[in-house]
């Protein structure tokens, strides 16, 4: 959790930190009490059963996800989730606690990273740092400035809706 910081704070991203109980599914937030800040999201470890590659998929926490029709968008890929073992060693996070701070961990960039339109479109974004009892809030333009750091492709999830 400090590398995420230290690379936010490196970059001279501004963000809140908000403690709260372990939150393991979207929706789960909603027993806190609390309101946190900020688009909320869900995060994905894929893999792509064919060609083997991973994929980490940043959405709001309303949009949809259908793997299979995700994978016809992305030219017949067929997806399964990522075996935990594939998500410490690449993204440095357990199951339950996936996010899109986890890139900072892939140094030989073998994850692409996708990101939903509507939390590039949000005034801010709200993730876990890699750790499901915090949750970081960065506004757009430090969202952005993360962003840049990484290979990204946005994609619009409401396809699916």
């Amino acid at each position: 959790m400090n590398e995420i910081l230290k690379f936010l704070k490196d970059l001279e991203i501004d963000y809140d930190l908000y403690e709260h109980p372990p939150i393991y599914r979207v929706g789960d937030d909603t027993s806190l009490g609390v309101k946190i800040p900020g688009h909320q999201t869900k995060n994905l470890f894929l893999k792509d059963k064919k060609s083997k590659k991973f994929f980490l998929v940043s959405m709001s926490q309303d949009s949809k996800m259908d793997l299979k029709e995700f994978g016809k968008k992305l030219g017949g890929m067929k997806f399964s989730f990522g075996k935990a073992e594939d998500l410490k060693s690449f993204l440095n996070v357990e199951p339950g606690s996936v996010s899109i701070f986890g890139k900072i961990f892939d140094t030989d960039s073998e994850v692409e990273l996708i990101v939903d339109q509507k939390l590039l479109d949000a005034e801010s974004v709200a993730f876990h740092p890699n750790l499901n009892t915090q949750t970081l809030v960065v506004d757009r333009k430090g969202f952005y400035k993360y962003l840049n750091q990484f290979h990204f492709s946005n994609f619009d999830f409401n396809l699916f809706s």
